[in-house]
Parts: structure tokens; sequence; C-alpha cells
């Protein structure tokens, strides 16, 4: 069923309710595991923020396809500064849309799980704790169950005839020499995104069994929280819990002068954040002052190792010689989006990454280099060179709670802060997925003095952060990372199991949790991990 935050009847019916499962955040991760859950004889309930989802027909899918028509209640996600101040305006909105389907109604469908070397540093198992997942995954975003299995296999891909177009890859000689390989992206085409919002838009229609519910319109603020030796319904005998989670706190909004009026208070026995990478910390840090244990987690990195993928879209531009150029099907493999025929409304696309050994070998991240091709003129054919780097790890990136008073949402509660911070090691792997693309075009019959990225190096010892060239600014890619890291034991703010260090019933299932970034888009990975989650709560 749904119901409305703002409805006295609904909210009477909810606050007279002790749910099993209380999921807040309706995006992906939140969806997911209550489709998962939904035959668990639970009964589940999830918070989702926002009032009601208006589609705009004419938006093409990285813009908001979908929106909330309440303007005011985006200034809950909104920010008071940031330390990097040369930011696209939209930066901090652009990827974090409020409703149902959550970011998934603004996405760009690019699917693949990070590779197996991005996991060193994770607790968890990928062979064990993940990849058994990843056939779901791939069925729930409408793609061929097995097919994960092809995202580092180029050529299975050109042998099996699976693409609507002649596809080749570059030379392996050429790609040796660079210390590259040829990695896959599957990418659901345009306006034909599988969106949650369609995909699941009968999930919670009223079947009379009450399991299943969505509160619309409920922002969650507060989570209050009990020690072990006081107000704690939900014992542990693991010996190591010391808090129990409960109630969750909401308040409604229909507009900016009705914001807070009315309180909502969920009762459940477990409880899993499935916001975004920037609202978990965000939350948490409000709910520290008034609710116990919460505090701790400061200790265990909560609000610290900020990260995303800083990208330039045009990273560097050169020429190559019409007659030593890639034949024309590895131009068209590495330049778009190739269309399947079995799928069609699915495509592929192929960049060069670098090999676990020139990782090892340099000390650097993992990147991604996206290589384009335009048309030959005058015998030459121009080439623009988009990067994608994996950001170190920091303590030194912050995210906290503004303490100004007057930098507060229309609920009451404090704007966040990013102190946003880079390493050595950012700029070395920077300059280095420069160098090793250069060295792969090379081969290939690069022209002259053609070559130019308007800096020949990122200099760390002169700025700290990226450097600007002139005609392509570099900015992030969207992903939100970090910031309540996963640890082995009770080191992290989350142990392998999502469960959160010190307490009985509370989970976060959000890419807040990740300890590495990678360089793929996350959501593929996250929706193995709210699986794995989905099917840990159903035992209990």
């Amino acid at each position: 069923m749904i119901l409305n935050g703002a409805s006295k009847d609904d909210r009477m019916r909810i606050e007279n309710t002790v749910y099993d499962i209380c999921i807040v955040g309706a995006g992906a991760v939140g969806i997911l595991m209550a489709d998962r859950l939904r035959l668990s004889g639970k009964k589940i309930v999830v918070i989702d923020s926002g009032i009601e989802n208006q589609k705009e027909q004419d938006k093409h899918f990285w813009e908001r396809r979908y929106h909330d028509p309440i303007a005011e209640t985006f200034d809950h996600a909104s920010f008071a500064e940031t330390s990097w101040g040369k930011q696209r305006p939209d930066f901090f909105l652009k990827s974090r849309t409020r409703g149902f389907g959550g970011s998934t109604n603004c996405w760009g469908g690019w699917i693949r799980p990070l590779d197996s070397h991005d996991f060193s540093r994770w607790p968890v198992n990928i062979e064990r704790d993940l990849k058994k997942w990843y056939p779901t995954v791939m069925e729930y975003l409408g793609l061929e169950k097995d097919s994960w299995r092809r995202f580092d296999d180029p050529e299975w891909w050109i042998k099996n005839g699976k693409v609507g177009e002649t596809i080749g890859v570059f030379d392996a000689r050429h790609l040796r020499a660079a210390g590259l390989r040829t990695a896959i992206i599957q990418q659901q085409g345009n306006l034909s995104i599988i969106g949650f919002i369609e995909q699941f838009s009968e999930l919670f229609k009223d079947d009379g069994s009450d399991l299943l519910t969505l509160v619309k319109n409920a922002t969650a603020t507060e989570l209050k929280t009990w020690s072990s030796d006081g107000m704690n319904h939900f014992t542990s005998s693991d010996g190591k819990t010391k808090y129990t989670s409960g109630p969750l706190i909401c308040r409604y909004a229909l507009s900016a002068s009705s914001a807070g009026e009315e309180l909502i208070e969920v009762k459940a026995k477990q409880y899993v954040l499935a916001m975004g990478g920037l609202e978990i910390p965000r939350f948490l840090l409000n709910c520290i002052p008034d609710s116990v244990g919460l505090n701790e987690l400061k200790d265990k990195g909560l609000g610290l190792y900020y990260m995303s993928h800083p990208k330039y879209q045009i990273a560097a531009k050169c020429s190559l010689s019409g007659e030593h150029q890639p034949p024309q099907e590895v131009r068209r493999f590495y330049t778009e989006s190739v269309k399947l025929l079995e799928r069609p409304t699915v495509g592929i696309q192929a960049f060069v990454v670098p090999t676990a050994d020139l990782i090892r070998k340099k000390g650097i991240n993992n990147f991604r280099n996206a290589i384009s091709f335009g048309l030959e003129n005058d015998g030459q054919v121009p080439v623009d060179i988009e990067i994608d780097i994996e950001q170190q790890a920091n303590a030194g990136s912050i995210i906290s709670a503004d303490p100004d008073p007057n930098n507060k949402d229309i609920f009451g509660n404090p704007q966040l802060k990013l102190d946003w911070r880079f390493t050595e090691k950012d700029a070395r792997t920077l300059n280095e997925s420069l160098n090793s693309v250069r060295t792969l075009l090379s081969g290939y019959g690069l022209v002259g003095s053609t070559w130019n990225d308007s800096f020949s190096r990122w200099d760390f010892a002169k700025t700290e952060h990226p450097p600007y060239v002139s005609w392509n600014e570099p900015y992030t890619s969207d992903h939100h990372i970090g910031t309540c890291r996963m640890g082995k034991r009770d080191e992290g703010v989350v142990d392998k199991d999502l469960k959160v260090t010190g307490f009985n019933n509370l989970w976060i299932c959000s890419t807040a949790i990740y300890p590495t970034g990678g360089w793929a888009n996350a959501t593929f990975v996250l929706l193995s991990l709210a699986l794995r989650l989905a099917s840990n709560l159903a035992l209990r």
C-alpha cells in the first residue's frame, strides 16, 4: 500500500504499526530490497522523501526525467559550501533526485562491476559475497543475466555477433606497450533506460496483506537510539552490541511554510539506511546530538574519506594520420555505444583501462579512458580523450554539518559542508592515464605536435586540486563514495555485512560504505550488496 505522510489518517496508521524492517530511501536499493523481501512474510515499510513524480518527456537521460513538483523541498539536499568552488552549478543536485526511484530517474544506465583488484581493501569476499548476486542484478536491469562475465571479454562480443555493427578492439601489441586493456560497459540507451519508477510501479499496490508499505512525503530527520542498559526493546546477546535504533522520526512538507509542522514516528525492529552517498552522512551527523552511540561513529570514519570520480570530458586532443589510424570498426567501438542485436535498447561501449600490473608498477589507482575519433580531414583524424580516475581514499576529505545557524534546510537541519581533498596519488593517476593513452595512440601514427592536454602534468606540489584547462574544466562524475566506510570487525562505520558498528538493528546500504571507488559506475556493486543484505535480513 502507499501512504502519505501529510495525511493525518495515514500518520496514525503508521504510528500504530510496528514494522519488521524499515528501509529509509526509495531509490534503487530501497525498491530492490523491498521487492526481494516481499515474500519473506515480514512487514516492510519503505520511507520516500518524495511527494509525486512528474514526468518530463523531453528530458535526456542525464537530466531529471522525473521531478518532484514541490520545489521548496530541494532545499533539504543543499550545501552551505564546498572547498572546490569551480564546479558545475548543479554538482550537488543533478544526480540526487528526490522521489520514488531516486537517482535512477536521471542516471545514464551505465552498468559494470568494479574490477577484481578494486576489492583488495574490502572486507568482503568477492567470489562468495558478491558475484553470486551478479546474475540477479543483470536480470533486474533488463540485461542478459550471464553477460556479467563479458565485461572484460570484448572478443566474445565480436566473435559471437551480438551487436548490430562490425566492431573491433585496439591492436593487442599497442595495448600491451601502453599497459592498457579493453573494458566494456553495458548501457541502456537514452529514453529507453530502465528506470525503477516504471519497472516497480506496481510493487506497492494494495494487495490486502499490509506486508509492504511505501510512505511518501516523509523525510527522515532523526533516528532515536538507546543504550543496552536503557530503553532497549530488542536486545542482543553477541556481547559487542551497545545500542538499539528506533523509532525513526520523519517530517513532511507540502511547502516551505508547512515543513516540520507534523512528525511521523516509524517504529521497526530493524532499520536500513538506503539514502545516497551524501545523504547518509548528513542524516547521521544531524542525529548525533540527540542519539547515543552515533557520536562514536566519528572515530570509525563517519563523514571522512569522501571520494568521487574526478573527470575531464576532454582531457586531451590530438590527431592521427589517416594512413595509420585504427580500422573503422575499432574507432566505432571506442567512440560510441553499439546496439545489441538481441536487445536493441541496450548497447555496449569499449574503454581503455590500466592493467593490474600497470597499477602496481606505477603506484597509481584505477582509471578509465574514453577515446572518441572524429571524421578524417586533410589526411588527419581528430581524437578527443576523456578520462575518469579513481580517487584515493583520504581521511582529510570530509563532509560535515555546517555550524552556522543561518544555514539550515526547511526542516531546521544543518546544511552540509564539503572539504574535498586530493592526494599526490590522484595526481600521479591522472598523469599516468594521459601518458598511457598517448603511448597507445603513438602506435597509430600520432601526428607530430598535435597532442594537447593544456597541461604537461598535474604538479601536486603547486596545486592540490586537478588543474584546469582552457577548453574543459574538470568535474566530478556524480558518484558519491565513502564517508561511512566498510571495515573489518568493528574498524569501520559498518562491518562486512553492512551492520553499523555497535548497533544490533541498524544497517547502511549505500555507496557511502565503499572503501575504494574504482573507476566504474557505482550502481552495479551496490545492488549486489542490497540483494545480499535483503537475503540476510529475511532470515533474521
